[in-house]
């Protein structure tokens, strides 16, 4: 059986991608909530993390955002090594040198206030069947600042 593991107020969780999304490094606060070492997450693909229950929709918004060259926010669901998960307000953006992406970088905080009900709420709507809000599509704002999460 799974459990939900809390990201400690304060804390942190990071990680860098190159740009196929696999892990070029990851902060220590990482390695403790997802229980895998740094040498286990470095080179494998970012998916290593993703949670079944995160739904497409969100994925490829995220992933067609950072490509374009801009920072996405979103509620997340992640997954641990032992199969346990943890829910956090992740922000990602591209790594850029000059004017080249090069690579991604998220940084994964605990969410606050009736953050986490509202994601759970879009998280059953999108897995039933249900679209990203069209303002959700924009890439100048973020997911959960245009659902009003935070």
């Amino acid at each position: 059986m799974s459990n939900e593991v809390q990201i400690p107020a304060h804390s942190y969780l990071t990680i860098t991608t190159d740009l196929q999304g696999t892990i070029t490094d990851c902060n220590r606060a990482m390695c403790q909530i997802t229980g895998y070492s740094r040498e286990e997450l470095v080179g494998q693909n970012s998916n290593i993390l993703r949670h079944p229950g995160t739904p497409q929709p969100i994925e490829t918004q995220l992933w067609n955002t950072l490509r374009s060259g801009h920072p996405f926010r979103s509620p997340m669901k992640r997954h641990t090594k032992s199969g346990d998960w943890f829910w956090a307000d992740m922000t990602s953006a591209p790594i850029k040198k000059d004017g080249n992406i090069e690579g991604f970088t998220a940084v994964y905080r605990p969410m606050r206030g009736d953050s986490r009900t509202k994601a759970e709420q879009l998280f059953a709507s999108l897995a039933a069947g249900g679209t990203l809000p069209p303002q959700a599509k924009k890439f100048e704002l973020s997911i959960i600042t245009r659902m009003k999460l935070t």
